[in-house]
């Protein structure tokens, strides 16, 4: 019989943020997309750095037209597309539309925790924050728009606490993918992404059979 497996995210891997208006959390080397949009032609994108601010991209004829310097990682598109994410693209940007709006965006990369299992395993994702969440905080687990809540039933470990975000019991192909674990709790939302792998059901080789002599 295999075994379950059991994936720890620990709390130094997970990403803390206050509550923010927009937050867009992207996977390390995957596609993301910037929430938010104009509606009008001349609306800019810009990124905040310590030395000022730096146009990221225009909107122009209804498309999205990388800067300089962002030609290879944003798609011309109706959407501002990142064609993957690197992990310096983690941090503040504002997206200002000609009628006036101006929208700050908060931009975190996670980096997956891999995890392989084979076709029927069952895989377990715990998450883990510190005692000081009160009880009342909340767990959410999302893969593809699919959303499982729950609340602390407790195992309790020396300095932490363990909120079970997802089981998957006789994992199938289809259950391959990302899986991103929230955590809210104390004003705070915490961040994790497991990346689960199925591997189809190992055979074990043919028995050899004794060479004549």
């Amino acid at each position: 019989m295999a075994r379950p497996l059991q994936l720890f995210v620990v709390v130094s891997s997970i990403i803390a943020a206050s509550l923010c208006d927009v937050c867009v959390e992207a996977v390390l080397g995957r596609q993301f997309t910037f929430p938010e949009n104009c509606s009008n032609d001349g609306g800019k994108l810009f990124r905040c750095e310590p030395h000022g601010e730096v146009e990221v991209a225009v909107h122009q004829q209804g498309v999205w037209t990388p800067a300089q310097g962002y030609e290879d990682r944003i798609s011309t598109n109706s959407s501002i597309i990142f064609y993957h994410a690197f992990s310096n693209d983690s941090g503040d940007f504002v997206l200002r539309c000609r009628e006036g709006v101006q929208i700050k965006i908060k931009v975190k990369v996670l980096l997956p925790f891999n995890v392989t299992v084979k076709e029927g395993e069952k895989a377990t994702f715990p998450c883990f924050y510190r005692r000081n969440c009160s009880k009342s905080g909340t767990v959410q687990c999302v893969k593809n728009g699919n959303q499982n809540s729950t609340t602390d039933e407790g195992n309790k470990c020396a300095d932490a606490v363990a909120y079970c975000c997802r089981n998957v019991t006789g994992a199938k192909k289809q259950d391959g993918g990302d899986y991103f674990c929230y955590i809210q709790c104390g004003g705070k939302r915490f961040a994790a992404v497991v990346r689960l792998k199925v591997n189809g059901t190992s055979t074990s080789p043919p028995a050899s059979k004794p060479q004549q002599a």
